[in-house]
């Protein structure tokens, strides 16, 4: 569904304008980058490292805000996974510990994606094996990072 709208604004620049016009209270700069960033993700041509490539700083940010939030990250994985005969998802899975010692479990999954902005090879290897799992680690803290 989400991938139809995007191509249909996509396809059609007048429809922009309609949905500025129409008041909707979304700035256009705002509505140009969503537009942008929504281009980009359902490129054509993916790869799976394109893939890890784009979610790898969010996961890193969602970290760090956990870790503002006083939780110690331990472990995490992220698994791109064919949900259906010409669809796949992503998903991801982090474990935290609390002041208390406790597990906590910070997780989700995207919608279904068609296959089609997938390279061929992409989706040959998921179609084979049908789960692909990666370990998430922790990010370097903010003060260790290189300018």
């Amino acid at each position: 569904m989400i991938t139809k709208i995007v191509t249909d604004l996509l396809a059609n620049p007048a429809l922009e304008e309609e949905l500025i016009k129409a008041g909707l209270e979304i700035k256009r700069e705002a509505f140009l980058a969503a537009k942008d960033f929504l281009k980009e993700i359902l490129r054509p041509n993916l790869d799976l490292e394109n893939i890890l490539d784009m979610y790898s700083p969010k996961l890193d940010d969602l970290i760090r805000d956990c870790q503002r939030q006083g939780l110690k990250y331990a472990a995490g994985k992220f698994r791109i996974l064919r949900v259906r005969e010409k669809e796949f998802a992503v998903s991801f899975e982090m474990y935290f510990k609390d002041k208390d010692d406790k597990w906590q479990k910070v997780s989700n999954m995207s919608e279904a994606q068609d296959a089609s902005c997938l390279t061929e090879e992409a989706w040959k290897t998921l179609q084979e094996r049908r789960i692909l799992d990666w370990p998430i680690e922790a990010p370097v803290p903010e003060s260790n990072r290189l300018l």
